[in-house]
């Protein structure tokens, strides 16, 4: 007998006599299809048809199955991953606690931060903690509590207890979605559907260890040179860990670790207050009563951003610190003005233009800047390689600043 026909009759003989799984069926068609050897193509075009035309799908089973080991004989792969981010999204139904660890390299040292979070019945978030021995200058130490309608941050270089910020992406200066894996599996499955992202998913690992799923973007994308990994817990479908490298002179460089831990252990609710833990003498500001930021109006994102940056060091020029405060973080002018450490600023050489950052989950525009100091009678060029700008309230558009980098050094000749 012709092998083909051989393998034809054996799949019908099986196939008479077996039910359905259109999602299996689904999936093995698309393995078919995605299949580029000539050689494993052709027969496996004919094991399509005859799941395809002759039987219903409840009957392809087992013949697909026969199939695929035939098919494997010649070289081919076996039985496609039945895993996909659905299944870890519905996991995340059944999530109310989750502790997050985050670590993030600047320069030559590592930057760390703890996250405990409370979910609903459906796994979003309502309460969080989150804190870090050190998020950069001008604020040190830091750390927020509250409901995701209230938040509270206390800054413990300037014993400041501030209260009121209806969104804690203010100081965070990322999208706190970030540190959540429900929020972030719905945006990825939206991604896909749009062919906004590549997923690959490894499931070559020990089954005792994680699978492994890879997301990069397309080339001519903003994010073209991100990639995360997720590590996905085979037995739970939980992610444990998220790595987002950016690609540096052709290698990916890590740039950010969240590590996911403590599934539905219980958090003390008191973790999600101040209560207690403030000095008696703690200085506190209700920020609801504070005008914050900068509303876009008609301006573009670009323009937005080098406006609010243009606007901050204009008050910092005329030692308005409670505007720049308001324009930065949301600060008490105390704060900004310590930042600046006595320093006047003599002339703004210039601003922007700005630019999006290009990380996949931010919204943040950077804009560069540079300004003329006079500190003790001496001359200094001061350089905000980025200024970061973000939305702080999305429903009017209002955006702060959320984070710089900035050098001064002297100007030759001048002092």
């Amino acid at each position: 007998m012709n092998p083909d026909n051989n393998i034809e009759k054996k799949l019908e003989d099986l196939a008479n006599n077996i039910g359905s799984d259109d999602k299996l069926v689904e999936k093995v068609m698309k393995q078919i299809d995605a299949s580029d050897s000539p050689e494993k193509h052709e027969p496996m075009q004919k094991i399509r048809r005859i799941v395809m035309n002759r039987y219903s799908k409840l009957a392809a089973i087992l013949a697909i199955f026969m199939g695929l080991a035939i098919w494997s004989q010649m070289g081919g792969e076996v039985i496609p991953s039945a895993y996909a981010l659905h299944d870890s999204l519905e996991a995340y139904n059944s999530i109310k606690w989750l502790y997050v660890k985050e670590s993030h390299p600047v320069g030559n040292q590592t930057r760390t931060s703890e996250t405990w979070l409370q979910c609903d019945d459906y796994g979003n978030i309502i309460r969080l903690r989150f804190q870090t021995p050190y998020c950069g200058e001008p604020i040190g130490s830091l750390a927020i509590a509250g409901s995701f309608d209230s938040f509270d941050a206390w800054i413990q270089r300037y014993n400041t207890h501030l209260t009121g910020y209806g969104n804690p992406s203010e100081i965070f200066g990322f999208d706190i979605t970030e540190l959540d894996p429900k929020t972030l599996l719905e945006k990825l499955i939206q991604q896909e559907k749009a062919e906004q992202i590549i997923l690959d998913f490894n499931e070559s690992t020990p089954k005792n260890e994680p699978r492994i799923v890879t997301i990069t973007y397309p080339q001519g994308s903003l994010s073209q040179n991100w990639k995360k990994v997720l590590y996905v817990d085979r037995a739970t479908n939980l992610i444990s860990k998220i790595e987002k490298f950016q690609k540096r002179n052709d290698q990916f460089i890590l740039k950010k670790t969240h590590e996911f831990s403590g599934y539905n252990d219980q958090i003390d609710l008191s973790m999600f207050t101040f209560d207690d833990e403030l000095p008696d003498n703690v200085k506190t500001i209700d920020m609801s009563a504070v005008e914050v930021g900068l509303e876009q109006g008609d301006m573009t994102d670009e323009e937005v951003a080098a406006e609010i940056v243009r606007q901050f060091f204009e008050a910092a020029m005329t030692n308005d610190f409670e505007r720049a405060g308001q324009l930065y973080l949301a600060a008490p002018d105390y704060m900004v003005k310590n930042a600046f450490m006595g320093a006047n600023i003599l002339e703004i050489s210039s601003i922007g233009p700005a630019y999006p950052d290009t990380d996949p989950d931010s919204k943040a525009m950077f804009c560069p800047a540079k300004a003329i100091l006079e500190i003790g009678g001496e001359h200094y060029e001061l350089t905000a390689n980025w200024m970061k700008v973000n939305v702080a309230e999305e429903t009017s558009k209002t955006w702060v600043i959320c984070g710089s980098s900035i050098t001064v050094k002297p100007i030759a000749g001048v002092n």
